[in-house]
């Protein structure tokens, strides 16, 4: 699995940064769908491990898409669904 992960982030640093976020932010909602599937079957789930990694790739993706607050970023890409119990 490493190799496959390490050959994605290579392909991904040979291509423009807006792009290569945008589909490093696919990738890694199907990782999450994967996640999700496999801790369903499991009953175990590390949340605070799933936090840590959702972090992680929120500030890659900030990193390659030169997006300065990756905060403010996801509110963006949410704007057309409000979040429950939140104040818009």
């Amino acid at each position: 699995m490493r190799a496959i992960a390490q050959r994605i982030d290579h392909q991904l640093s040979l291509l423009p940064p807006q792009r290569a976020a945008k589909l490093e932010y696919l990738l890694v909602g199907l990782l999450e769908c994967i996640e999700l599937e496999a801790a369903e079957k499991d009953e175990a789930v590390n949340e605070p491990r799933r936090r840590s990694a959702g972090k992680e790739a929120l500030s890659r993706i900030a990193k390659r898409g030169g997006i300065a607050d990756p905060v403010s970023w996801q509110r963006e890409q949410r704007a057309d669904r409000p979040l429950a119990g939140r104040a818009q």
